[in-house]
């Protein structure tokens, strides 16, 4: 059973490092044991070049910098819809008066005072 695992999985005529599923529906056609598809996983997931090459292929979108903002700054809202060629891609400045939670902001507009609205995160910009 190990070298029937061994010879599909390293040979390069047969696939060279395939993934649990792959292995399997090559090997399924010549080869049957009791618990194979779990063999199949245990033997992949202690394969030290296809460890190495999950880890290189991991999703880095979780590292991005999410900005924080405190009551007091001001921020430009980036508009929604159509952009024009020429046209600003943002509005404002507008000022933070309050934050609903991680992601949400209550923002106000410093010229008229009953202009209050809730912006998420992706949309605001720092105004330098």
């Amino acid at each position: 059973m190990y070298d029937v695992l061994l010879a599909y999985h390293d040979s390069s005529l047969k696939g060279e490092h395939l993934g649990n599923n792959q292995m399997y529906y090559k090997i399924r056609n010549s080869y049957y044991w009791p618990r194979m598809y779990e063999d199949i996983i245990e033997f992949v997931k202690s394969c030290s070049t296809c460890t190495i090459d999950r880890y290189s292929r991991r999703n880095y979108g979780d590292y991005r910098i999410n900005e924080t903002y405190i009551i007091g700054d001001f921020v430009y809202v980036k508009r929604l819809g159509l952009n024009y060629k020429l046209a600003s891609k943002y509005n404002g400045p507008y000022q933070i008066i309050q934050q609903l939670n991680e992601s949400i902001y209550r923002l106000q507009n410093p010229n008229e005072l009953n202009e209050i609205f809730n912006v998420h995160t992706s949309r605001l910009r720092r105004c330098y």
